[in-house]
């Protein structure tokens, strides 16, 4: 590929001429040839080798491999072939991390974590070198992809209910893979995807002279490897010089401020903020500043990160003997060298910050922080604490700090739940001892009414009724010596109560 190339998905990969990959067709075989062209799918078919050059036209098929193949072998068969694949020293083709990474073939990274949109809202912004290749390997190699898509689609209108030979079936995937290049090129729209890359042009040529030097292996080499990290680290340092801003003072005081109201409003969590706040902080600075250029991604992204691993390192060692914070000043503050070469020891990053001036970190704390609500009302304040100003925290090890901070709401939560059971508990047992005390006394009532001879026992009954429904003729009934008691039963048995 030409160094002038300015094609964005392309433009990050010297060399590069086009995508391949393997995929899975299906294909209708003989009962005692399924167990070969089983695949890892679960499906029968043919694994079948396609690569395309940068336009989306295919420059190479392989269409032999039963489905049990694995993509590596099928590639190294491509190219050991006479006629098969030709790959000039120099040039690479982008594939995935199913092939090895070797001189002519280049693959991303493994176990690199990163966002496949780098400028899209809410996505997090690439943080080194190999996260932001693998971001735009995988976008640029997105056209083999597509391009599967569209041949899979051309195979399931072409194929036929009908049984053929597999070399019938083989020859017919090839069919489709020209059938699309002579769409693609001769036809102003593709009827399965409407786009035609402009200025496309065939350069693919199979008459190529005998002493051009080819890619002849596929082994991997420390050489190319090399080849890959200056590649990716070219790419993310041309990255950081479009992304990086300079940030003025009134937009950080914005920043901050919008961060306060934030954690006000009820974004901010335990864990922080809530997903979908860099939008929300990106809204704020351009409601302040109407032309602003500041978007979430990456400018707020990499704001964010800056400010955390600055209020870390410095939060850390105000955590040892003789570093201090001056509130005033907004500055670090210590008159002991050795103190301060004890905390640069043991966090590096610190060695810089002694002189300089910090005007946010005290929102920072508030921002940052872990929530000090339960803190004891008699202990010393804290340089994260309002009020402080060259106090110096006594020491205490950052793990130490990082469980409490953990172990704390944890407590408090288990503290809360325990007190909430045991108000519960005490209202049932409270509601029990009423109710067998109310047995009780129904108990003793039946007892007296039942001593009365001439009355019916629906008149007992309806006497103990009225007595037990109401709990002031209830108490007035006990406090009643009992040949009262006997005279009010009669009383209320003939209605007159």
């Amino acid at each position: 590929m030409d160094d002038d190339c300015t094609n964005a998905r392309w433009k990050s990969f010297k060399g590069c001429i086009g995508a391949l990959d393997g995929t899975y067709i299906d294909v209708q075989t003989p009962l005692l040839d399924k167990p070969r062209y089983h695949n890892r799918k679960e499906g029968i078919s043919v694994n079948i080798l396609g690569v395309v050059n940068r336009e989306m036209n295919f420059v190479y098929m392989l269409s032999w491999w039963e489905g049990s193949a694995a993509d590596g072998r099928v590639l190294r068969d491509a190219i050991n072939r006479v006629n098969g694949l030709k790959v000039l020293n120099g040039q690479c083709y982008l594939c995935d991390n199913g092939y090895m990474n070797c001189p002519g073939f280049l693959t991303p990274y493994r176990s690199v974590r990163y966002h496949l949109d780098e400028w899209s809202a809410g996505s997090r912004a690439p943080q080194n070198a190999k996260e932001l290749f693998n971001q735009r390997h995988t976008k640029a190699r997105n056209v083999i992809e597509r391009t599967w898509g569209i041949m899979k689609w051309r195979w399931a209108v072409l194929r036929s209910t009908t049984f053929y030979p597999l070399r019938t079936q083989n020859r017919m995937i090839l069919a489709c893979a020209l059938l699309q290049n002579f769409i693609r090129h001769e036809m102003e729209v593709d009827p399965v995807e409407a786009h035609v890359p402009e200025n496309h042009q065939e350069t693919y040529n199979d008459d190529q002279p005998s002493e051009v030097d080819y890619v002849e292996s596929i082994d991997s080499s420390n050489e190319w490897s090399m080849w890959r990290d200056n590649l990716a680290n070219e790419s993310f340092t041309e990255w950081m010089v479009v992304c990086r801003r300079m940030w003025t003072r009134p937009e950080e005081d914005v920043l901050v401020q919008a961060l306060k109201e934030l954690q006000t409003t009820g974004w901010k969590s335990d864990n922080g903020f809530r997903v979908g706040y860099l939008n929300v902080l990106q809204d704020k600075m351009m409601t302040a500043f109407s032309r602003t250029d500041l978007r979430s991604n990456p400018h707020i992204s990499s704001k964010m990160h800056s400010w955390k691993k600055q209020y870390n390192t410095l939060f850390t060692i105000f955590g040892g003997t003789g570093v201090g914070w001056n509130s005033t000043t907004k500055m670090i503050e210590t008159d002991d060298d050795e103190a301060w070469e004890t905390a640069c020891k043991n966090e590096p990053s610190a060695c810089t910050m002694r002189y300089k001036y910090w005007p946010y970190y005290d929102a920072w704390c508030e921002v940052f922080g872990k929530d000090r609500a339960d803190v004891d009302e008699d202990a010393p304040p804290s340089v994260c604490e309002a009020g402080s100003s060259t106090t110096t925290k006594t020491s205490n090890k950052g793990k130490r700090k990082k469980e409490d901070s953990i172990i704390g709401p944890i407590m408090a939560g288990i503290n809360k739940f325990t007190d909430t059971t045991d108000s519960r508990l005490g209202e049932i047992v409270s509601k029990m001892g009423h109710e067998h005390d109310m047995t009780r006394k129904c108990e003793a009532i039946f007892e007296i009414v039942n001593q009365i001879d001439d009355l019916t026992l629906d008149e007992k009954l309806v006497a103990t009724n009225l007595i037990v429904k109401n709990t002031q003729v209830l108490a007035m009934f006990f406090s009643l010596p009992d040949n009262a008691k006997v005279g009010q039963l009669r009383l209320m048995a003939a209605g007159k109560i």
